[in-house]
């Protein structure tokens, strides 16, 4: 069997789905499953960047790219641009493989909605990793009828779905989502971790590891901010990672309640280096 793990993502990047999906293909060869992971050409500031050296991941698998057409950032929707014409560039590959009698031994593994549906037309061998749980449409019950495999990320998703979709239980996957732990299990000691970051060892550190916002969302850091007027001033919001667009929402955010001074901003951080400036906070 030939794994194919297809993703519309920019890789490398900062964003911790591109590294999931990395991370992913890693583990499935791992288990000696021979692994590919398709994704579109795009414009991408790290272009210059390895995908596995930059993410910290093994090179056991291979990357094939496929035309797509990049607009995103240039307008809404441009998102969904992309993703079909990337979904439409593999469609055709492997309609192509079909005709010459070799898709039997691939089997199509995605989160993308559009491709794996286009695939599942021309074979069984395909699997929809579900992460957020669809709205009712027309869309969704032809993507599950025609699908392989769903794999759920939660107990209560898989539920949900054959309750809502008449899914049969046979056909769901419940593989929660997780973490490799062996890249955080280094010795290192808070006050070594300091010193490698040039932090002052007498601050207490409040961690929080991760993007600042998505699609524009809260993901809680004005909260973190508004809560500094109620602590000492040698407690301080360590904030590791973030756009510089967010940042200095933040950082401007900080300054108006005051507590500019309480709050310590890393900007994007490599994966592999993301352990050392956890060990350097008291707590996150």
């Amino acid at each position: 069997m030939k794994l194919i793990y297809i993703s519309p993502l920019r890789y490398p990047s900062d964003k911790a789905g591109s590294l999931f999906s990395l991370k992913s293909c890693e583990a499935f060869a791992d288990e000696g499953v021979e692994t590919e992971l398709w994704i579109p050409t795009r414009r991408n500031a790290l272009s210059d960047k390895d995908p596995n050296e930059y993410s910290g991941v093994r090179n056991n698998f291979k990357i094939r790219k496929f035309p797509a057409i990049d607009l995103v950032g240039f307008f809404p929707g441009a998102f969904y641009i992309l993703s079909y014409s990337f979904a439409l560039s593999v469609f055709f590959y492997a309609l192509f493989l079909k005709f010459k009698n070799l898709l039997d031994p691939y089997f199509f593994y995605s989160h993308e909605q559009f491709a794996i549906l286009l695939l599942a037309l021309l074979t069984p061998k395909t699997a929809y990793e579900m992460h957020d749980f669809p709205g009712e449409s027309v869309f969704f019950e032809a993507l599950f009828m025609k699908i392989g495999k769903v794999v759920s990320t939660n107990k209560w998703k898989s539920e949900a779905l054959m309750k809502r979709f008449e899914i049969a239980q046979e056909k769901i996957i419940t593989v929660r989502n997780a973490v490799d732990l062996k890249e955080f299990s280094s010795q290192l000691l808070i006050t070594e971790a300091r010193k490698k970051l040039n932090l002052n060892p007498d601050l207490y550190l409040i961690g929080y590891v991760g993007a600042l916002r998505t699609m524009g969302m809260e993901k809680g850091i004005s909260v973190m901010i508004d809560s500094l007027p109620l602590f000492p001033k040698k407690y301080k919001a360590y904030i590791i990672g973030g756009s510089k667009k967010d940042i200095w929402y933040y950082e401007e955010y900080a300054s108006r309640i005051g507590v500019r001074d309480q709050v310590i901003f890393s900007g994007n951080v490599p994966h592999a280096e993301v352990e050392i400036h956890m060990k350097a906070c008291d707590c996150l």
